[in-house]
């Protein structure tokens, strides 16, 4: 995913958010549709650069949304594409 700007707002949001959030507080940090946003979390999650956690938060509806986490290799893929 290196270089492609989507998937390093997600993860630099995630850096910002240590514990984590669902694709809904995803959407609304980074201004995308929470469908957009889910599926690029979908391809960080399947890179084992974002995980599930056990947590989960309310979503908008009321259901309960998993929340996610950055892993240490998420924290290294985010850190090697923002150095200059």
């Amino acid at each position: 995913p290196r270089g492609n700007y989507l998937y390093t707002a997600v993860l630099a949001v995630h850096v910002q958010h240590p514990d984590g959030l669902t694709d809904f507080e995803l959407a609304e940090h980074t201004g995308k549709a929470q469908t957009s946003i889910g599926k690029r979390r979908g391809e960080l999650a399947h890179a084992g650069l974002i995980i599930a956690t056990t947590d989960r938060r309310p979503s908008p509806s009321g259901a309960p949304a998993i929340v996610w986490r950055l892993t240490p290799s998420g924290y290294a893929a985010y850190t090697e594409a923002v150095a200059p």
